[in-house]
């Protein structure tokens, strides 16, 4: 049996979840938003693994989680955690889920609500990063990298409640995403390192549905 419960407005998780997401592109080939936006437009599907590692500055702790991920035109996801604990974040063509196999329930919300935050907006139209994103000169770079790699560093244009900076490195010769990191206000981080990445695979769009399993608990969103 599937049971519904009203949810509360968007989270400021799912908002990071979907920061992750808008990263996603594996061709940058220069060193300027004009760029990053073009590139936006030619991605046309991209797997691989993950490492994210959050980092919580002023509590001095960090986490690591593991996973897989698939993206496709035009704005499909499918992100896996696996490590520690299981998750499924999935953006379909209109509806988002969110399945916690642990908390047993699944939270659904309309894709069309995050095309209303800003600071996501270019994921739907790419054009839109140079509207609301610069480059920046780093306070300090958090990236992991070596001299493989090219270093990004992007700030809103307007004040971003949950997004300070953004830090990507892309390989110079793959002139694929190596890793990227987001930044909050409190300077707390999440550092994701993308692994074993395929640009050629053919993936299908039902990869991008989810089936709502029985007896969890759905907190469905979507209609508010």
């Amino acid at each position: 049996m599937i049971t519904y419960k009203r949810a509360a407005p968007l989270s400021s998780r799912l908002l990071l979840y979907f920061c992750l997401l808008i990263l996603l592109t594996p061709t940058l080939t220069g060193k300027n938003i004009k760029t990053v936006s073009s590139s936006l437009k030619k991605i046309q599907s991209l797997t691989g693994s993950f490492k994210q590692e959050s980092f919580n500055l002023l509590q001095g702790k960090s986490t690591v989680s593991e996973g897989s991920f698939a993206f496709k035109q035009p704005s499909l996801m499918k992100w896996i955690y696996e490590k520690p604990d299981d998750l499924v974040i999935i953006v379909g063509l209109d509806k988002i889920w969110i399945y916690d196999p642990l908390l047993e329930n699944v939270t659904i919300q309309n894709k069309k609500a995050i095309k209303e935050i800003s600071s996501l907006s270019f994921l739907f139209e790419p054009d839109a990063l140079g509207e609301n994103y610069t480059e920046t000169n780093p306070e300090k770079s958090f990236l992991t990298v070596n001299d493989q790699e090219i270093q990004y560093y992007l700030i809103p244009k307007n004040p971003d409640p949950n997004i300070k900076e953004l830090q990507i490195a892309i390989n110079r010769e793959s002139q694929l995403i190596k890793q990227f990191i987001i930044i909050d206000k409190q300077l707390n981080y999440r550092k994701v390192t993308l692994l074993n990445l395929d640009s050629q695979s053919i993936i299908g769009d039902s990869k991008f549905e989810f089936k709502i399993p029985e007896n969890v608990e759905v907190i469905d969103k979507s209609n508010h």
